[in-house]
């Protein structure tokens, strides 16, 4: 299950449970909607989340390399050892910043800037 919340102009999206196909899509529909509405900052807060499909990573990167050419970002929260390692095997262990919580990835947008 996803949830969305905001955090002034950030939007969190919190991951409950595994991350497959179906879920990937749609995380990747609903940054896109939020880049519709010239909105370029997202926390994906995996800290409830278990697994990740590997073949899915490549949807978050691409995800991350569209919101960085609008000057924005997409940054990771909660992830463990195990899904470290998930996103390692993509071979994107290097491409996103990650955070132990929430408040510390929306603190880091401020000093961006």
């Amino acid at each position: 299950m996803l949830t969305q919340r905001y955090i002034n102009d950030i939007l969190i999206i919190d991951v409950n449970g595994d991350v497959d196909i179906e879920k990937m899509e749609e995380i990747k529909n609903i940054i896109s909607s939020l880049m519709d509405k010239d909105r370029h900052k997202v926390v994906l807060d995996l800290k409830n989340t278990k697994h990740i499909n590997y073949l899915t990573i490549d949807i978050l990167v691409e995800r991350l390399q569209r919101l960085r050419q609008y000057h924005g970002d997409l940054k990771l929260v909660g992830v463990s050892d195990y899904l470290r390692n998930i996103f390692k095997v993509a071979g994107a262990d290097n491409e996103f910043n990650s955070y132990d919580s929430v408040e510390n990835a929306v603190k880091s947008f401020g000093k961006e800037e």
